[in-house]
Parts: C-alpha cells; structure tokens; sequence
C-alpha cells in the first residue's frame, strides 16, 4: 500500500488501508498520522475518526 499511496497521495481509500495495516503491525505514530492524513483530505470519513479516536484514547490510557 505504501507503493499505491505515492503513486496516488490523496487516494483516501488507500490511506485508510495503509493506516490500518500500520495498526496491526503496531506501529500507532504511523497509523494515527495516516489517519490524520485522511481526516484532513476527508473530514468526515466515519472509518478514519473512529480509528483516530480510538487509537489516541488507547494513547491518553497507557
């Protein structure tokens, strides 16, 4: 996905796949600027807040 999101930057579909594939392999800083990256092209996108939200609240709770 990272090849994808160069080719296309502001694909918002690919951002949120990358985000999510930087979740399960643990790396939080890079899925939560992924996230912040799409909510910034796409402020509404239900999957990107969720995800952000919920990674930054896991962030605050240790």
């Amino acid at each position: 996905f990272e090849a994808l999101v160069k080719m296309a930057p502001k694909n918002v579909d690919y951002l949120v796949h990358l985000a999510g594939l930087y979740e399960q392999i643990g790396k939080t800083d890079k899925a939560l600027k992924t996230y912040q990256k799409v909510l910034d092209l796409d402020p509404e996108n239900p999957k990107a807040q969720e995800s952000y939200l919920r990674l930054k609240m896991q962030e605050i709770g240790g």
